[in-house]
């Protein structure tokens, strides 16, 4: 239910505030790494593989928006089991 709440309040954010919706992003992204007891080498890991980027990701904050977003859903979808991997 709280995701389905912060979704529907990150589609105004877009607009209004889109300082603010990086921040949601981020912190969406962060929190997902931490229940998966991701670190944050696996965590740029995976957004890189993920984001099929060229370059060696050192930070989150380069990234565009669209593909925080993109991080954020892959993330969601993202196992405990791929923490092995």
């Amino acid at each position: 239910f709280l995701q389905q709440q912060c979704a529907a309040h990150r589609v105004g954010l877009r607009r209004r505030d889109p300082v603010t919706l990086r921040r949601e992003l981020l912190r969406a992204i962060f929190g997902r790494a931490v229940s998966l007891a991701w670190s944050r080498d696996k965590l740029l890991q995976f957004a890189q593989e993920k984001l099929a980027l060229s370059d060696t990701v050192t930070s989150l904050g380069p990234l565009s928006t669209e593909q925080l977003e993109t991080l954020v859903v892959r993330l969601r979808r993202a196992t405990g089991a791929q923490v092995a991997a």
